[in-house]
């Protein structure tokens, strides 16, 4: 079973994880030319950064209720 800590860890390593690769997609548009690949890269950031809201939306929920059984 899961505790509550578990759950927290989790989030946390999730919303450094999805913003971390958000911003090696960012950095991948900066590099690139062609309009069809940076758009890739850059929507592929805007996901990524996206994802890491969720984890920390999550991780609030914890902070402020705590888990429900």
């Amino acid at each position: 079973m899961f505790t509550e800590e578990d759950y927290r860890k989790y989030f946390r390593e999730i919303e450094k994880i999805e913003r971390s690769m958000g911003l090696k997609f960012r950095d991948y548009a900066e590099k690139v030319e062609d309009p069809e690949i940076k758009d890739f890269f850059l929507d592929m950031a805007r996901q990524e950064m996206a994802h890491s809201k969720v984890a920390e939306a999550l991780q609030s929920i914890l902070s402020d209720k705590g888990l429900r059984r």
